[in-house]
C-alpha cells in the first residue's frame, strides 16, 4: 500500500518532464518521448501476458520499457543479468527480432556482459563488478540499464555512483529503473521522469 503511494506521488512530480515539456536537448526529448512513454502494440502485450500470466504488473511495465528500447537501438546484443530473464528476453526479441541476448544471471560471465551493446543489471551483490566490466568496453552507442534504483537507501546511493562515474553520460531515472548512456559527447545530465 505504501509502495503504490510512494509511486505515485513521485510520478505526479515528474509529470511535466515526463512528456517532454521543459526538456531542452533534442535527443533527450526524443528519447523520452519514443522510448520511455512511446507505447507498445497491443499484439505485443497481449503475447507477453498470455506467455506470463503470473506475471506481476511491474514487470511487464519493464518488459514494454525494453521493447521500446530495443526498437530504438535496433539489432544488438542485450545482456541480462537479473532473475526475470525470460519475459525481459521475449520483451527485447519483440521489439527487434534481429537482437540477440545473452543471459548472465548475477554478472558472471562478465566477459559476455563486456561485448554486449545494452546491459540490464540490479544493484545485487556484485553490481560493480558488472558496471566496471560493462562501463570499461563501452562504446558511444553502450546503454546500461539499472532496475530498483529506489528499492532502499543502499541502491538510490549505487545508483548516484554510477551516473557520477566519469564514463557515464547523460542518465534517465525512471523510478523503477534507471538508463544510463556513454556518449560523452553530449552534455552530462539526469532527467527525472516517470515510466
Amino acid at each position: 500500500m505504501w509502495s503504490c503511494l510512494k509511486r505515485g506521488f513521485f510520478r505526479l512530480l515528474r509529470a511535466p518532464r515526463s512528456r517532454g515539456f521543459g526538456v531542452q536537448s533534442p535527443f533527450a526529448y526524443r528519447f523520452i518521448r519514443e522510448v520511455v512513454r512511446g507505447t507498445v502494440s497491443e499484439e505485443n502485450g497481449l503475447r507477453l501476458r498470455r506467455l506470463y500470466p503470473q506475471g506481476e504488473k511491474k514487470w511487464f511495465r519493464q518488459a514494454a520499457l525494453y521493447e521500446r528500447l530495443s526498437r530504438y537501438q535496433g539489432p544488438c546484443q542485450w545482456g541480462i543479468c537479473p532473475f526475470q530473464g525470460e519475459i525481459y528476453e521475449d520483451a527485447v526479441l519483440m521489439g527487434c527480432p534481429k537482437a540477440t541476448v545473452v543471459d548472465c544471471i548475477h554478472g558472471y560471465e562478465l566477459e559476455l556482459v563486456a561485448q554486449s551493446k545494452v546491459v540490464v543489471m540490479d544493484l545485487e551483490e556484485n553490481w560493480w563488478r558488472v558496471y566496471e566490466a560493462f562501463a570499461d568496453h563501452a562504446a558511444a552507442n553502450s546503454v546500461l540499464v539499472v532496475e530498483d534504483i529506489h528499492y532502499s537507501r543502499e541502491t538510490l546511493k549505487a545508483w548516484r555512483k554510477i551516473i557520477a562515474d566519469s564514463r557515464s553520460g547523460v542518465s534517465f531515472d525512471l523510478y523503477d529503473c534507471g538508463i544510463v548512456f556513454f556518449d560523452r559527447k553530449k552534455y552530462k545530465r539526469s532527467y527525472r521522469v516517470s515510466l
